[in-house]
């Protein structure tokens, strides 16, 4: 069915509930499907923004202010933990916030922080508005992925692809202004990308003031967050504590997984600084690059993806080939920083869609109804890792690259190997198992 007509029916059936004598101003809604589709493709935009201007003005924020890039690194742990508190918040609000207004707070938290951060010059303003804007992005990936579940009905791993594909265009492309603008660009990345969570939530609060009526599409999005109905024993599938002890390795693998992607895309700006000696400004390749074979590797895997008969053992291969070029790196960083810059670029190919695939592992051993809430314990765990390997990182490894941090980063997939070969070996049966795996789509946040 066409969007159009679905658009008429929606229409036709607001009209048909509507008594006698009341205003159609609130029935006629024809605007928040293509408002809320342009509020979350700006919302994911914003998110790439938001996960690249970070680790990309680390080395040029460093240099203009005197002081060690050390003393700035903690705000890639900062951005993470604040994340992972955005995704807790979003299960205390959501009975109180639809997810229009849920993105649409999410995108000012991170406006706010984003402001805050082009004008910070000192590490614990800079670290503070780091997390806030982690907390934003929680929210406001949460909202968005919800609304895009609402308005694209069976297309939503079509269009969940189309927006993972947006965050990681922008994650690729806005770096660049830093890197050829004729200037200190640093603080323009980060007043740009907050422009545009601005926008995201100025459209999204125009939607949910046009969906706000009790229309039958209005009703839709704004019952998106409410708690789904407890599962029947019928349907339940296997009981809490069998479940909870088959999913421990998957919600293990995945915070290793995480941690991991955070310390390689938090400290991508760093190493091209430290090993190929770039200048403050240029140092923001390595951020682009990291995002541009994050695309190639997602769009690689994608294609294996579909002659994949065990994600367990796909997602396990590449998790060793990961611990392979880390290591081998760890080696070579000294004497061939050239050669650890390849390898640790191989890696990240590798490393593109383990995400979405332990994900689909994770969601495969669950019935429909246990995968929403099971989603989000997987996300939070992610969130978590994202959180306190970097931590683990910055306080085990004596200056911000050296030998150790990509010893601590081969070990992590190691573990992460071993972990998804013992997860449950059902086969992917669900919708949502099917696409996440398929699509291999993104990560919990900066990814």
């Amino acid at each position: 069915m066409s969007a159009h007509r679905r658009d008429e029916l929606d229409e036709e059936q607001a009209e048909s509930r509507t008594p006698t004598g009341a205003s159609p101003a609130v029935s006629a809604d024809a605007v928040p499907p293509r408002v809320s589709t342009a509020a979350v493709f700006l919302a994911f935009a914003g998110l790439g923004g938001t996960a690249a201007s970070v680790p990309a003005v680390l080395p040029a924020l460093a240099a203009a202010a005197a002081t060690p890039i050390d003393a700035y690194l903690p705000a890639v742990p900062a951005l993470f933990g604040g994340l992972l508190l955005g995704v807790l918040l979003t299960t205390v609000i959501a009975s109180r916030l639809t997810p229009l207004r849920t993105l649409a707070l999410g995108a000012g938290l991170q406006a706010v922080a984003l402001a805050t951060m082009a004008a910070a010059s000192q590490p614990p303003f800079f670290i503070t508005a780091a997390a806030v804007a982690g907390v934003g992005f929680g929210l406001g990936e949460a909202g968005g992925s919800i609304v895009a579940k609402r308005i694209a009905d069976a297309g939503t791993a079509r269009l969940l692809t189309a927006l993972t594909a947006t965050v990681a265009a922008v994650a690729a492309l806005g770096p660049l202004i830093v890197v050829f603008a004729p200037f200190d660009a640093r603080a323009l990345l980060l007043a740009a990308v907050a422009a545009v969570h601005v926008a995201a939530g100025l459209i999204a609060m125009r939607a949910t003031v046009h969906s706000h009526g009790r229309t039958a599409r209005g009703a839709g999005l704004d019952a998106a967050t409410q708690p789904p109905a407890p599962a029947s024993p019928a349907v339940a599938g296997r009981g809490g504590r069998g479940l909870a002890i088959a999913l421990a390795s998957v919600a293990v693998a995945l915070a290793l997984y995480v941690g991991i992607e955070t310390i390689v895309s938090g400290w991508s700006a760093v190493l091209a600084s430290e090993l190929l000696e770039l200048t403050p400004a240029h140092a923001a390749l390595g951020t682009s690059a990291f995002w541009a074979l994050m695309a190639l590797g997602r769009g690689i895997a994608w294609l294996l993806l579909r002659a994949a008969r065990d994600p367990r053992r796909y997602a396990a291969a590449n998790l060793g080939i990961v611990a392979v070029l880390m290591a081998a790196a760890a080696f070579s960083v000294v004497e061939e920083p050239i050669i650890a810059v390849l390898l640790i670029g191989a890696a990240i190919l590798a490393l593109a869609p383990c995400y979405a695939v332990i994900l689909g592992v994770g969601l495969a051993a669950v019935s429909d109804a246990q995968a929403e809430r099971i989603t989000g314990l997987l996300v939070a765990c992610g969130a978590g890792g994202g959180a306190l390997l970097p931590v683990a990182a910055i306080a085990l490894v004596p200056g911000s690259v050296g030998t150790g941090l990509f010893v601590l980063t081969a070990v992590g997939a190691t573990l992460a190997c071993v972990l998804v070969l013992l997860a449950p070996a059902s086969a992917p049966t669900t919708s949502s198992s099917t696409a996440a795996a398929r699509s291999a789509s993104k990560g919990p946040g900066p990814q």
